[in-house]
């Protein structure tokens, strides 16, 4: 039998993963795996790995004896050496297309957390405090410029339901053209201008080696002091000391933070403690739906690993010109 190893599951992975798996004469184990050691000892010997979170490194590849393949639960894959999986022969997979409207909704959710102050309200009334001014100045969203920092499946998601709501929507992404963002009523403009002329940035990019720390310094110096930027991205592609520093100097309105550098954060984190930030604990992509999708589909890929199958969301294609050799 396969052996198929769950490195960091939060579920009764025998309902979904395991009814698809056994079909394929798999037996699936799973394990909260946190370190490369831990993952080392689980999993050296699994023909195929299912991951969300746990470091995948180069030293875990060396150590896999016969791995076929890894499928990654998630739109993210930054936690896995895909570098290292190709140069193994591992397959490496994820699934793309299972949360879009979960976080475009939770996006728009902390846009108007943002724009009305529910946050704030909220908790001054928990301390009985009683106005409609308490939580300091609000002002309309309509006409208000939301500039969104990629424009991929989630954003087009985005734009569409933010359009309902009065705003005027503009994106920079260099792989989309502008003829593409005009059909959905956005404007296609440069870097600068996207920092320096919206009310609302909201980040649908993905963490690679060259969006790490892409809003920085300089992208956080050219928003305007009344602007807010939203993450339900991933963590790293926001430089956090950079964002904590503009949030505590007040150069900026405010923040809405899904996603963090380091997840869960320290309990020493600034963030935690600022009263112009609205955070959740990475789970823009959640509802029940989304999860069996994600649960059903990274299955279904790994089923196809373990068949021989090219699985439908191949991230490292060079590996079958290796395989082929």
């Amino acid at each position: 039998m396969y052996k198929v190893c769950i490195t960091d599951h939060e579920h009764d992975y025998s309902q979904i993963e395991g009814k698809i798996l056994v079909k394929e004469n798999a037996v699936v184990i799973g394990a909260h795996c946190r370190t490369e050691e831990e993952v080392i000892d689980f999993a050296s010997r699994a023909d195929g790995i299912m991951v969300a979170y746990a470091p995948i490194t180069q030293k875990v590849m060396n150590s896999l004896k016969h791995c076929k393949g890894i499928v990654n639960y998630g739109v993210g894959y930054d936690n896995i050496d895909v570098t290292a999986a190709t140069q193994k022969g591992i397959l490496v997979t994820y699934v793309p297309d299972y949360c879009i409207e979960e976080v475009a909704t939770h996006t728009i959710a902390l846009i108007l957390c943002c724009a009305r102050r529910i946050v704030q309200y909220h908790r001054l009334l928990k301390q009985h405090k009683w106005g409609s001014m308490i939580a300091g100045e609000i002002n309309r969203i309509d006409k208000k410029r939301l500039g969104l920092l990629g424009f991929g499946k989630i954003g087009r998601k985005v734009a569409g339901m933010a359009k309902g709501l009065g705003l005027t929507l503009v994106a920079y992404d260099p792989y989309v053209s502008a003829e593409t963002m005009e059909k959905f009523n956005v404007q296609s403009v440069d870097l600068k201008t996207l920092f320096s002329e919206s009310d609302y940035i909201s980040i649908h990019i993905p963490l690679t080696d060259k969006t790490k720390h892409f809003v920085n310094d300089q992208e956080i110096g050219m928003m305007k002091k009344n602007a807010f930027l939203i993450n339900t991205a991933r963590g790293g592609i926001i430089n956090q000391k950079a964002l904590i520093h503009a949030l505590l100097e007040k150069r900026v309105a405010g923040a809405a933070l899904d996603t963090f550098e380091i997840e869960p954060p320290e309990n020493q984190e600034p963030l935690l403690e600022m009263e112009n930030v609205v955070l959740t604990p990475h789970a823009a992509w959640y509802s029940e739906e989304a999860n069996k999708d994600l649960r059903s589909k990274a299955a279904e890929e790994m089923a196809r690993i373990l068949r021989g199958e090219i699985p439908r969301y191949l991230i490292n294609k060079d590996v079958l010109h290796l395989r082929q050799r």
